[in-house]
C-alpha cells in the first residue's frame, strides 16, 4: 500500500523484484522496494486504501522530501504524522 494517494512515477525491476516510486506532491515521494508483483504502471493513480503490489517477503518503504529521506515521522492507524 502507498502511505497516501499519488501517481506512479517509475517502476523498475531489480534482481527480479520491483521498486515503485509514487509522487504524492511536487516534493513528497515514496519508494516501495521489494515487490514481487506490481499492480500498476507509470502514470497510474494509486490510493492508500488499495494494494499497490504483492510481496511474499519483506519490503522497504522510504519517503522523501525532495531528495532528503524523511526519518522523523510516526504512523498512527492510517495517518502519518510528521515530527519537527
Amino acid at each position: 500500500y502507498s502511505p497516501c494517494d499519488g501517481v506512479i512515477e517509475s517502476v523498475e525491476q531489480v534482481d527480479g523484484k520491483y521498486d515503485v516510486t509514487v509522487r504524492h506532491s511536487s516534493s513528497f515521494t515514496t519508494v516501495i522496494s521489494g515487490l514481487e508483483l506490481c499492480y500498476g504502471e507509470v502514470g497510474d493513480t494509486v490510493y492508500s486504501s488499495v494494494a499497490l503490489g504483492f510481496s511474499g517477503d519483506s519490503i522497504a518503504v522510504s519517503m522523501f522530501n525532495g531528495s532528503s529521506l524523511l526519518t522523523e515521522y510516526s504512523v498512527t492507524g492510517d495517518e502519518i504524522v510528521w515530527l519537527a
